[in-house]
This record gives structure tokens, sequence and C-alpha cells, in this order.
């Protein structure tokens, strides 16, 4: 038979402490999404698309962050504290995805997007390649007409 423990004050802190910085992380990551919908709406804005950017929910499993599409334009992708290679890979991935299962949703040029905090070197390289508009906090790193071609 086993052995009944009760949790000690230590175990309920540790607890605790892991239950808010799993708040503070999501807390984050919902501001940094939010932070990435105004500023790809900001710069569509200064070109001339008015068009609010929200969230795209395809199913339970499927979303972007980032969504705004302004008739001649579309713009969809993902919001992350930090990027990378990869990052990018798997964004270009999933808009790809998207164009396969709804179509319906790219009106006029689609444009991949991916707004971060910090891009690494290797985004910044692999985003150029893939012709991504990536936004640095509240610089285009890769701006709008290169991401056109």
């Amino acid at each position: 038979m086993a052995e009944e423990r009760f949790a000690t004050k230590e175990d309920i802190k540790r607890i605790e402490d892991k239950i808010a910085t799993k708040e503070q992380f999501e807390a984050i990551a919902i501001s940094v999404e939010d932070s990435g919908r105004e500023m790809v709406q900001y710069l569509l804005e200064r070109r001339g698309y008015r068009r609010a950017a929200e969230r795209l929910r395809l199913d339970a499993d499927y979303e972007f962050d980032v969504y705004c599409n302004a008739g001649a334009i579309t713009a969809v992708g993902e919001a992350k504290v930090r990027a990378g290679r990869r990052d990018v890979e798997r964004t270009v991935e999933r808009i790809r995805e998207l164009q396969r299962r709804r179509p319906e949703k790219n009106s006029g040029g689609l444009v991949p997007v991916l707004y971060t905090l910090v891009a690494g070197p290797s985004a910044v390289q692999r985003a150029k390649e893939l012709k991504m508009w990536l936004i640095e906090s509240k610089r285009e790193v890769v701006p709008l007409e290169e991401a056109l071609g």
C-alpha cells in the first residue's frame, strides 16, 4: 500500500511559482500578438491600406496571430518574442497550408509576415530569401515592398 504524503509549504510555494511564471509568460505572449497586429495595421495604413488586423482562427488547432485582408493585399503570419530561421520557415509553411485549405482568405497579393521583438541574424537572412515581411519591434527589417518582390 502506498504511503500517503501531504504537500509541504515548500511544495505549495513551488507550484504557486510555476503557475505565476506560466501566467506571466502568457501575458507577454498575448501582448506580443497584440503589438504585432497593431504594428501591421499601422504600417499598412501608412501605405494607404485601411483594414483592421486581427487573429485568424481556422479551427481549434490552426490559427494565425496576425491577419489583415486589405483587398489588394493580405498580410498573414505570426508574432513571436524572439525569432530565428526556423520560426520564419515554420510561418511560411503554415501560410502555404492556409492557401491550400482556405484560398478565400487571400485576396490580392499574399504577404507572409512575422512580427518579433528580437530577430536573430538567421531569421533576417531567411526572411529575405523567402520574401517575408519581417518586422522587429517598431522597424521593418525586411520591408513590405521587398516581401512583395
